[in-house]
């Protein structure tokens, strides 16, 4: 089959070309022009076969009815990540991209549109209270999260009313080999020495994904199973609190560090705080975002029960060995920054 991803060059899309390389599909990629790390991706990807890159902006209608001509099937991972973007920033990629892959798919005839969402579209539970695939979308005031909401409102309305073969994925925080946020984010923090938790309550347990597992989610979705769903694909055994994270990786780079609590509230004023000053130029990036603060702040408990009986789907790799790998890519990364895969 020949296959379009959106996002080729982000750390789930590239993960996924290349894992439909090596399947023998023909793979076409979507990604915005003039990517610093095209080369690099090309040169991962070039043992398992040739992709063709198409230069475009899924916010942009003509450039995604050009690149999804002649495609059977297409998997959306482009989306937009950074805190610090205005909210229309985000609202043009995540949810006006959504809509126009949702358009263009059902004008191609598409067999099938895998969206890859996010499990914060569910919000910020209640204690005690355990999200699934049927739970409420609840916005968090925070344009990646509300932008994506109103991306899967889009989906499923082309599912419902439309009948576009589409399926929804709705990852964790997706970690390992390529990650250039999530990891590298709390190896900075780890560098200073200094950490910091901010759990409302007590200590609780993190739900990671490792993304050749959450790649094997998606390509059973793109490539075998032929009904819509909707799944959310995490590791509910990680079995490890934020501080146990941090002192994983910290042991791994062999670097003391002193862990802090604060305040939940503190941390969120201090987000809030160097976000504004981010934006406005006045400082390089942002301490941390709002985002993080309250996704690191609450206690979240998935189920993942849908994806084991619809899919056949468990993650398959046990998160010391996740841990592993990805620390040592990290640590690669440090002596060649343009590294992937």
């Amino acid at each position: 089959m020949r296959i379009l991803v959106t996002g080729g060059f982000g750390f789930v899309g590239s993960k996924a070309v290349l894992d439909l390389l090596q399947r023998g599909h023909d793979v076409r990629v979507l990604e915005l022009p003039g990517h610093p790390l095209q080369r690099h991706f090309v040169d991962y990807w070039a043992a398992a076969g040739p992709v063709d890159i198409v230069q475009g902006d899924v916010a942009v209608y003509r450039d995604v009815e050009g690149a999804l001509a002649g495609c059977d099937r297409v998997l959306h991972t482009a989306a937009l990540l950074n805190s610090v973007a205005s909210f229309s920033k985000f609202h043009r990629v995540n949810a006006l991209g959504t809509a126009n892959i949702c358009q263009a798919s059902l004008a191609a005839g598409i067999a099938r549109l895998v969206v890859v969402s996010t499990s914060d579209v569910f919000g910020i539970p209640q204690p005690g209270q355990t999200l699934d695939e049927n739970s409420p979308l609840q916005p968090w005031n925070e344009p990646y999260a509300d932008t994506k909401i109103e991306a899967v409102q889009t989906a499923r309305r082309y599912r419902d009313q439309q009948g576009l073969p589409v399926t929804l994925v709705y990852p964790g925080w997706v970690y390992g080999p390529g990650d250039r946020q999530f990891f590298p984010a709390v190896l900075d923090m780890i560098k200073d020495r200094h950490v910091f938790t901010w759990e409302k309550r007590d200590p609780y347990e993190i739900n990671l994904t490792y993304i050749d597992d959450l790649v094997d989610a998606l390509l059973k979705c793109l490539l075998t199973h032929e009904q819509n769903g909707e799944y959310l694909i995490l590791d509910t055994q990680t079995a490890m609190r934020p501080e146990q994270l941090f002192r994983a990786m910290a042991d791994y780079f062999q670097l003391p560090i002193r862990v802090h609590h604060v305040p939940y509230g503190l941390m969120l004023l201090l987000a809030v705080c160097s976000q504004w000053l981010a934006r406005r130029g006045l400082i390089a990036k942002p301490l941390l975002s709002t985002t993080d603060v309250k996704a690191f702040g609450n206690e979240f408990h998935f189920s993942n029960r849908r994806a084991a009986e619809q899919l056949g789907w468990r993650p398959a790799t046990p998160v010391a060995e996740g841990l592993r790998r990805s620390l040592e890519w990290q640590a690669k990364r440090r002596e060649n920054p343009d590294l992937v895969g």
